[in-house]
C-alpha cells in the first residue's frame, strides 16, 4: 500500500500504467456512445502530456472498433478532470488537447490548503463554502473568456462542490 493512495497511484496515472484495462475502458465507453451521448473524462489529470496520451490511446481504440465494424460515435467529447493545483498552469495548453474540462474543486481545495476534511485533526479548517477552487480556473493562465459554466454537480453529503466547464468560443 501506499503512504499517502491520495497523492499517489490512481486516476489517470493508473489508468496509463495500466493500458490494457484502460483500453477496456475506453472501448466500452465508446461502444455505449452509439446508443445515446457520452463524454470521456479523464481523472487526477496532472499534466497536459497525460491527456494527449489517454487520447492517443483513445484513437487507438476507435480504430479498432473501426476495423472491427463496431458501431460508436467518432466525435465523442474528451475532457479532464482538474483536481491538481499544477494543472490550472497549464489550462492554455490542456484546453488545445480537451473538448471540456472539469474543475474538481473540492480536490482542488483540499490540495490547496492542504487540508483533508476527512481527518478529524483538520477538518474543522475545511470550509466548502470558501473555496477558492472555482473562481481559479478563470484567473489561470490562458482562461480569460474561454471558460464559462455548464452546470453544477448535485452536492455531495460530505460537501463535495464541482463546477463544470467547456471551452467558449
Amino acid at each position: 500500500t501506499e503512504g499517502n493512495p491520495f497523492l499517489g497511484w490512481r486516476g489517470i496515472r493508473r489508468s496509463l500504467q495500466q493500458p490494457d484495462l484502460f483500453r477496456i475502458q475506453l472501448r466500452a465507453i465508446l461502444r455505449a456512445s452509439a446508443h445515446g451521448r457520452v463524454r470521456v473524462m479523464y481523472p487526477l489529470v496532472s499534466g497536459v502530456e497525460e491527456v494527449r496520451q489517454a487520447n492517443a490511446l483513445l484513437a487507438s481504440c476507435m480504430d479498432e472498433l473501426t476495423a472491427e465494424g463496431v458501431a460508436f460515435d467518432r466525435s465523442i467529447s474528451r475532457g479532464a478532470m482538474i483536481e491538481v493545483p499544477a494543472l490550472l498552469w497549464q489550462l492554455d495548453a490542456l484546453m488545445k488537447v480537451s473538448d471540456f474540462v472539469s474543475v474538481g474543486t473540492n480536490d482542488l481545495f483540499q490540495f490547496m490548503t492542504a487540508t483533508d476534511r476527512g481527518n478529524l485533526r483538520v477538518a474543522g479548517r475545511f470550509d466548502p463554502h470558501l473555496q477558492p477552487g472555482g473562481r481559479l480556473p478563470h484567473r489561470a493562465p490562458g482562461a480569460a473568456g474561454r471558460l464559462q459554466p455548464v452546470r453544477h454537480a448535485p452536492r455531495q453529503p460530505r460537501g463535495d462542490d464541482a463546477r463544470h466547464l467547456r471551452q467558449h468560443p
